[in-house]
């Protein structure tokens, strides 16, 4: 019989300029992390993963037709892994409507400062280039 189990603990990071936001959760899978970065309207625009290979790391992205979140889910899978070697899998998925493309160049921003905030934080806490089994990420 299936029963409800306790949730687990997922961290986030937002960045935010006027109008436009976006989101980093961040949920450890055993040595892995599993990572979501949303935004606007959230949807699944992309999927990445990310493998490390010594010091720097490997990754692969599935994106649905006519979606631009590609980049994000490519860049931060190969970020996360190689800065914190580990496997780690990142759904994008960002829309705002009617955007610039200032508003276009001002999203991508918000995403490598949420971005960096999340890798300073795991490696301020000691984790870079080990991704050790820790609920409290």
């Amino acid at each position: 019989m299936a029963r409800q189990c306790q949730e687990e603990v997922e961290r986030h990071w937002v960045s935010s300029s006027g109008r436009l936001a976006v989101e980093l959760r961040a949920r450890q899978i055993g040595k892995d992390l599993l990572v979501l970065i949303t935004g606007g309207e959230p949807h699944i625009g992309a999927v990445g993963v990310g493998c490390p290979l010594g010091v720097r790391a490997s990754a692969s992205v599935i994106s649905l037709p006519e979606h631009r979140d590609d980049r994000m889910a490519h860049k931060a899978a190969e970020r996360i892994s190689s800065t914190l070697n580990c496997t780690c899998t990142v759904v994008a998925g960002v829309h705002f409507d009617d955007i610039t493309p200032e508003e276009i160049r001002e999203t991508m921003r918000l995403f490598e400062e949420v971005l960096e905030a999340f890798l300073k934080a795991r490696t301020m806490a000691g984790e870079s280039r080990i991704c050790a089994e820790d609920p409290h990420i």
